[in-house]
């Protein structure tokens, strides 16, 4: 612990004896250094040469060095920087209800070896560790530092306590305005990061951005996002962002039964959890090197949670300051934003995958009815230059379209002159299936093939008559045979018996 750097031999300072009225002003300070700077207008020319203020860090037995003041404008120990109390000599004796002074630090026996030891090195020899409280609990101290041996009266004591209260209050008030402050800049920054990740449809991209902007918007150091895979029963990475990463790293899993992870921990009990102590928490659960590579000092993980559905959990930390009771308020909720968007973004995808399923089933089914029209209107040749089309069942007005494009393109493919229909098959023959026949007949025509009609049943012949149908332009024949007959018999051929053959030979 280099507290102030010696460059004199010790000497004995005395307390005055009546210490004048503390400047109240300190309680206006708004900063840390305009805390440091009235405090020093305060303490100048009183023996003392140089002090710390220090913060206890909630959580732990760490002290944390606020601001540093010395007597001759010389470097101390840099804010910011982290003792334990029990490296920081004196430290751990203080109590919220005294203070620890050492007019002569190297005979105080309640210091111990090591402390003393320290102490002279560092050219201490009377210290003073003055309470700071919030509330009546010990948040840190207001440590006078001497380099000569310094007598403490009690109305010195009395005079320092005074402004270790005034500092007290100060530091309230302080670190009140910075945090709100900060809590609101957090909260705009999570309103535009809720935004954001509203917008984001595709599951991956949308934990990815999420890590991303606890770094980007909210002032986080780390962070990482575990999804539950039911399959694997693991909590495995899916996103992370901040200092610990870097090329190649692997992804970091866990099996569901590992409860004493807390990360995983969390997802079964649904509430949020603070660890002060991250580095020696990450040692234990295996991330002890990312931890180490952020300097975590506090982490917050909050399960990803809507309603009943928990989808994992996530994780983000802080180096320098502590994380409050409005940050885990403020992480809980945009963890909740970010479980409505993978609830959101995982719905969409189902209904996806089930749009393209049902699409893919009507363009199977699509190719099925072709397939059963074609089956449906099959056009053979019975010899060059004749096509039969035999007809079965019902005829719509799709199945029309169908039966005249078929007829039509066999009639060209075929170079075919006469098409026999035959409607042995068809039970209904009404108008509108009539008409189609017409116009499937005329359509041929303009091609140049004759159209004959065979198959009509007397029950259709009289339904045609009642209906008053006219079929002029089309040949009719009883049945197939018949048709065929005159088929060839327009080409000026006949079927002749094999025996009627063999005797005309």
């Amino acid at each position: 612990m280099n507290v102030l750097p010696s460059t004199e031999a010790p000497r004995t300072s005395v307390s005055p004896a009546s210490p004048p009225a503390v400047d109240h002003a300190i309680v206006g300070a708004s900063t840390h250094q305009q805390l440091v700077d009235g405090l020093a207008r305060n303490l100048d020319g009183r023996g003392i040469d140089g002090f710390h203020l220090t913060r206890l860090c909630a959580g732990t037995e760490d002290l944390e060095i606020l601001a540093t003041w010395d007597a001759r404008g010389e470097p101390g120990t840099a804010a910011n920087v982290r003792y334990s109390r029990t490296d920081y000599p004196g430290a751990s004796l203080v109590t919220a209800a005294s203070a620890f002074v050492s007019d002569d630090c190297a005979a105080d026996a309640r210091l111990e070896e090591g402390a003393r030891q320290r102490l002279a090195e560092d050219g201490i020899c009377s210290i003073g560790h003055y309470p700071l409280l919030r509330r009546g609990e010990l948040t840190g101290t207001l440590t006078l530092i001497y380099r000569a041996r310094h007598v403490h009266t009690p109305e010195e004591q009395q005079f320092f306590g005074l402004v270790a209260a005034l500092v007290s209050a100060a530091l309230t008030n302080i670190e009140g305005q910075a945090q709100l402050q900060r809590q609101m800049k957090r909260w705009k920054a999570m309103h535009r990061a809720a935004e954001t990740i509203g917008s984001v449809s595709d599951e991956d991209a949308l934990l990815s951005a999420a890590a991303q902007l606890l770094i980007d918007e909210i002032g986080m150091v780390d962070s990482f996002i575990g999804v539950i895979d039911e399959e694997a029963s693991v909590l495995r990475e899916r996103a992370s962002a901040g200092v610990s990463v870097y090329p190649g790293r692997p992804p970091l899993s866990w099996p569901l039964t590992r409860r004493d992870v807390n990360i995983v921990d969390v997802t079964f009990t649904g509430e949020p959890v603070v660890v002060r102590d991250a580095l020696r928490r990450a040692e234990a659960e295996g991330w002890g090197h990312l931890a180490r590579a952020a300097n975590l000092r506090n982490v917050m993980i909050a399960p990803i949670r809507t309603g009943d559905m928990v989808f994992g959990a996530m994780g983000t930390g802080q180096a320098l300051v502590d994380i409050t009771e409005e940050d885990v308020v403020m992480f809980t909720t945009f963890a909740s934003h970010l479980a409505t968007a993978i609830a959101r973004a995982r719905s969409n995808r189902e209904q996806q995958k089930q749009l393209e399923a049902l699409e893919a089933a009507n363009e199977q089914q699509a190719r099925l009815l072709d397939t059963v029209r074609e089956l449906s209107t099959p056009v053979m040749p019975v010899h060059e230059g004749i096509l039969v089309l035999p007809l079965v069942g019902t005829i719509d007005t799709s199945r029309s379209v169908q039966l005249m494009e078929t007829l039509l393109h066999a009639i060209q493919k075929a170079s075919a002159s006469v098409v026999i229909i035959d409607v042995t098959g068809v039970a209904i023959i009404d108008t509108r299936v009539a008409e189609h026949l017409l116009q499937s007949a005329r359509a041929a025509a303009l091609l140049g093939a004759s159209c004959i009609l065979v198959g009509i049943s007397p029950v259709v012949a009289q339904t045609l008559v009642d209906l008053g149908m006219d079929l002029g332009g089309i040949t009719t024949r009883n049945d197939l045979q018949a048709g065929i007959a005159h088929s060839l018999s327009l080409m000026n051929l006949q079927i002749t018996p094999r025996a009627a053959m063999t005797r005309a030979r």
